[in-house]
């Protein structure tokens, strides 16, 4: 499948997905109530994201949330004090910007690899992704193209001392075509020249997963 090709399936697939609103009167009260709470240490927040910021140290930090579906990642990113851009290529763009957009996260949609490299000069402290659904592809994220580009434009987007942060599936799950293995990324970010590197199996997203952080020194 050629890379267009590949594309409008992914972003077919992901416009197809219905997102319901039921009331989105009571979720922005809702994402209030969880933004007023980062001032508190019993806040509302989500785990993963909390996690990952404490993590890494993210506060006053700039994010590229890639991959932002809903917006649901990027706006707990800002609620633990980062400034965010959240990089969708479906139409769920639209909703992130309808239910957040009464807060400071910008939402781009389009292809990441088209947007980074429309971005100019601008850089970021942190780069995150989620099992970007390169996996929709019908072979291993790892043989794509498209994701071997991806990982060339989002590490020359990175600050001194920034990190490139990717959250892999290791194990089946309904959309995954081929699950990535610790052992194949390993290969991988040693065939591609990778430096500064770790890649390790984890337990997140409920799924067994593998991650890849590599740090701009």
């Amino acid at each position: 499948m050629s890379e267009g090709g590949f594309l409008k399936t992914v972003k077919e697939n992901y416009d197809n997905i219905e997102v319901k609103i039921k009331n989105l009167t009571l979720l922005k009260t809702y994402d209030y109530i969880v933004y007023l709470s980062r001032n508190y240490p019993h806040k509302f927040s989500n785990r993963l994201i909390r996690q990952t910021c404490r993590r890494f140290g993210l506060k006053n930090k700039k994010i590229l949330d890639v991959g932002s579906y809903t917006g649901y990642y990027s706006f707990y990113f800002h609620c633990e004090r980062n400034r965010v851009v959240g990089v969708e290529l479906s139409n769920k763009a639209d909703y992130a910007k309808k239910r957040y957009g009464n807060y400071s996260i910008e939402f781009i949609q389009g292809d990441i690899n088209q947007v980074l490299s429309e971005m100019d000069d601008e850089k970021f402290d942190f780069i995150f992704c989620s099992n970007l659904p390169l996996h929709y592809d019908t072979g291993s994220v790892l043989t794509s193209a498209f994701f071997d580009d991806f990982i060339d434009k989002a590490l020359k987007r990175l600050n001194d001392n920034g990190i490139f942060y990717y959250i892999f599936y290791s194990s089946k799950h309904d959309k995954v075509a081929i699950p990535v293995e610790a052992g194949d990324l390993t290969k991988y970010c040693i065939n591609k020249g990778l430096k500064n590197y770790s890649v390790e199996t984890t337990r997140l997203l409920k799924n067994d997963t593998v991650e890849l952080v590599v740090k701009q020194l």
